[in-house]
């Protein structure tokens, strides 16, 4: 056995395969995990990102030809709160516009939980989750920074509208 284990990113983010690879880390795959992301009612920001981790790289399944082999499984997912409110991934322009104009002037944190488990075929040999949370201060945007910023479409698909990876 090779000392060095293949590592699946558990994530069909490109931000995340961008960041393993500046770390010097190339997946050797990726797969997915279809999961309700929904917050449970008063679940804290933080107790949300740590779930949604530990709950995608328990999703996820390898094939049976993975069966004797070792490997990293990473998941991760990013929360974005003002205070206690969370902020929903945005679907659209709207939502984006919503997301900003919530965090314009305001502090907010990025909560990311990332699980990182080592495996045989699908058993767990060993598991760990961390959470990182990153504060910010808004600045308070004008309309034509917000025109900017929803025309560079950079926020759709992402936990409050950013792109902060």
């Amino acid at each position: 056995m090779s000392s060095k284990l293949p590592v699946i990113l558990g994530s069909a983010s490109s931000s995340r395969k961008l960041l393993l690879q500046t770390m010097g880390i190339e997946p050797y795959g990726i797969v997915t995990a279809d999961i309700n992301e929904d917050p449970m009612l008063d679940e804290p920001p933080s107790a949300l990102a740590k779930r949604l981790a530990e709950a995608k790289a328990l999703a996820i399944k390898m094939p049976e030809s993975w069966a004797s082999k070792e490997y990293f499984l990473i998941t991760a997912d990013t929360v974005t709160a003002v205070g206690r409110r969370i902020i929903d991934k945005a679907k659209n322009d709207e939502d984006v516009a919503k997301a900003l104009e919530l965090q314009s002037g305001r502090n907010v944190r990025v909560y990311t939980g990332v699980t990182v488990q080592r495996r045989r075929g699908n058993h767990v040999l060993k598991s760990s989750t961390r959470i990182c949370v990153t504060s910010l201060k808004f600045k308070r945007l004008s309309a034509l920074e917000k025109q900017e910023y929803l025309a560079s479409k950079q926020g759709v698909g992402k936990g409050g509208a950013l792109a902060i990876e």
